[in-house]
């Protein structure tokens, strides 16, 4: 019976470990893989966005000219999920990082997301069958673009044709 036992927990660890690494999209590298060409990221605590509303000239420039990267362009966002959309835009030259910004409607508030510094992020937990809108801002040391010269929008997929998809 213990012997039984043991090999009953043994290949319950092993099932749960494989489960762990093997992606259901063929990546291979865990669930929230993104094949290496995107990042997923959380929005850090310890960081917030500059939104511009502090009048404080902090960036340490020692009197070189410093100025603010342009808008993002070519915003386009694509549904990869019932919960996940991956947004991508164009290289900003001088830009540390971005911000991404959601909203519900394409002229409604678009509210912090989280940011990146590749010209990609993918945007996780996200509701089924709801369309969202994307704004992307650039930003360095000497602070943050405006929002892209364009929005993109993109509806997630329904459970059904998550499944249907497999």
């Amino acid at each position: 019976m213990k012997k039984n036992m043991f090999f009953a927990v043994f290949f319950a660890i092993i099932a749960f470990l494989l489960s762990c690494s093997l992606d259901p999209y063929g990546e291979g590298l865990g669930l929230n893989s993104t094949g290496g060409d995107t990042s997923i990221i959380v929005p850090n605590p310890n960081v917030e966005p500059n939104n511009n509303n502090n009048n404080n000239n902090n960036n340490n420039n020692n009197g070189n000219n410093c100025s603010k990267p342009s808008a993002p362009s070519n915003v386009s966002a694509t549904a990869q999920l019932s919960s996940r959309i991956r947004i991508s835009w164009n290289y900003v030259n001088g830009a540390t990082y971005y911000n991404v910004y959601r909203s519900s409607s394409y002229n409604g508030n678009y509210s912090y997301v989280g940011y990146t510094s590749s010209t990609s992020y993918t945007d996780t937990g996200l509701s089924y069958s709801t369309t969202y809108y994307y704004k992307v801002k650039a930003e360095n040391y000497c602070g943050e673009s405006g929002f892209s010269t364009s929005y993109s929008s993109a509806k997630t997929y329904s459970l059904w044709e998550e499944i249907t998809n497999l």
